[in-house]
Order: C-alpha cells, then sequence, then structure tokens
C-alpha cells in the first residue's frame, strides 16, 4: 500500500505542476532560467506545506481521519491503526 504520505506528496505536486503548466500563467513568460528557479521552489513549498498537513495529522485525529478518507482506499472510521501506520511516524 502507497502511504498516504505518498500519495498527498505527488497530490500535492501533480497540482503544482498543473497551475504552473496554466495557460495564462505568469510564470510562462519568465525566462528559461527564471522560470526553472521558480517551479523549483514552488514544488519545495508544495512538499513542505504537505509535510505540514501531515505533522499536523500526526497530532489529530481529525486531520488524520480526512487524509485516510481521501488518501487511503480501504480507510474505515474504526481504522485508526490503519490511519496510523499509512501516515508514517518518520519521513
Amino acid at each position: 500500500m502507497t502511504r498516504v504520505s505518498d500519495r498527498l506528496r505527488a497530490h500535492a505536486a501533480a497540482l503544482t505542476e498543473r497551475e504552473l503548466r496554466r495557460r495564462g500563467s505568469a510564470v510562462a513568460a519568465l525566462p528559461a532560467e527564471r522560470r526553472a528557479v521558480v517551479e523549483a521552489v514552488a514544488m519545495r513549498v508544495a512538499v513542505e506545506v504537505a509535510d505540514g498537513v501531515l505533522e499536523h495529522g500526526r497530532g489529530s485525529a481529525a486531520v488524520a481521519s480526512a487524509l485516510a478518507s481521501i488518501y487511503v482506499a480501504d480507510a474505515t472510521p474504526r481504522s485508526g491503526a490503519l490511519v496510523e501506520s499509512a501516515l508514517g511516524t518518520a519521513d
């Protein structure tokens, strides 16, 4: 099973990539080297935000449950251990 953390980070990266490539994005008008820097920073921010959500989920049953309901196919309200193991304790 792919862990919640992997799925959330992948989701954050995909959303960031989509927004960076969106038609009309100001990023597209930047010179290639500046665009690459902006894209790298945007991806780092997306991963850091995802990591912050994961960290919050480790301390909040409600957030952990919400993450599991989104990113774990077989999550049920009684699956606290599943949520805990999917979130992981060390990344």
